[in-house]
């Protein structure tokens, strides 16, 4: 017995300096591929983030100088995040816009926000003491701590070495940028309205204490602190969805706007901007027809604030 037992501890031993062997370059690798400086955005003055809704909903093609890096059902504490690692190194960025909506100031499940998909993407770039001061520490934020901030050997985590081996760092590949959607058509259904209202707001409480705007404050205190003008937009939502918003959700949102605009953040609501049902690619998204109308009206609001040149036609 005392000779499997030594044997077996001479085996996991061994094992565990051929792990940490391996996963030394592994770390310096990921170190490598994640710096910031490899993200740089050229011939833009303004990014636009957000989730969905500034994904389809602004089109940075007729914005000036304008680069969108909204992903869809990206929580707002992921957007400070992002951020913060792409102010970092894009001085030349001096203006941000940052969609909001009703949703934003829904009761959280925070598990759900701290689940596989999204630490897969973005624990890369997590500072993790703000993450354990924000979100719970489940078994999804341990493994993926192990396999990002410490290289240990993982599909997820060879992969970026790999492309960073072979000098890899475009754009698309790191997953937490996203880009400008142009939704195509229109299914402004009941059904898909209907789905869509369920998903926000059925057994949610409205709480501007949350962690989504706990994230916006970190937001406009970075921004602040880097010098970057911060636009908030609400873009368009169709008046056939408007309707079934929870009476409550709106009047807690609309302190929530007042709040922000109180402490000279600026703030534009244009969720009752009037647009025909065309515009819109279901009950809360625009559709390319429709972001590239909304641009246009940010474009008039730039121009009578006098702060960008226009290329709208």
């Amino acid at each position: 017995m005392s000779k499997f037992l030594k044997k077996t501890f001479c085996f996991l031993l061994f094992s565990l300096l051929v792990i940490l062997i391996i996963s030394i370059p592994n770390y310096i690798l990921l170190k490598s591929f994640f710096n910031p400086q490899n993200i740089v955005i050229d011939n833009a003055n303004s990014i636009i983030l957000g989730d969905s809704h500034a994904a389809t909903g602004v089109n940075p093609n007729i914005l000036y100088k304008a680069k969108n890096v909204a992903l869809h059902s990206e929580h707002l504490f992921y957007t400070y995040t992002k951020l913060a690692w792409l102010l970092s190194t894009n001085s030349n960025v001096d203006t941000v816009y940052l969609t909001i909506g009703h949703h934003t100031i829904m009761s959280e499940n925070e598990n759900n926000i701290a689940n596989k998909m999204f630490l897969g993407s973005y624990m890369p770039i997590v500072d993790i003491d703000q993450y354990i001061q924000s979100l719970p520490i489940n078994i999804n934020m341990v493994k993926y701590y192990l396999i990002f901030k410490l290289g240990l050997l993982h599909s997820a985590s060879l992969n970026y070495s790999l492309k960073a081996l072979k000098n890899r760092n475009e754009y698309y590949n790191y997953l937490f940028l996203g880009n400008y959607l142009a939704k195509q058509g229109n299914n402004l259904t009941e059904e898909t309205i209907n789905s869509t209202i369920e998903r926000h707001y059925k057994d949610r409480t409205p709480d501007i204490n949350n962690i989504a705007t706990v994230s916006l404050d970190k937001i406009i205190a970075l921004c602040k602190e880097s010098e970057k003008e911060l636009i908030i937009l609400i873009t368009p939502i169709n008046k056939k969805y408007s309707k079934q918003i929870p009476k409550e959700v709106k009047q807690t949102f609309r302190k929530l706007l007042t709040d922000l605009q109180q402490n000279n953040t600026e703030v534009y609501d244009f969720s009752s901007l009037q647009m025909p049902d065309e515009n819109f690619g279901d009950g809360d998204h625009l559709n390319e027809v429709g972001a590239t109308r909304f641009t246009q009206k940010i474009i008039r609001m730039n121009n009578r604030k006098q702060k960008k040149p226009s290329l709208d036609g």
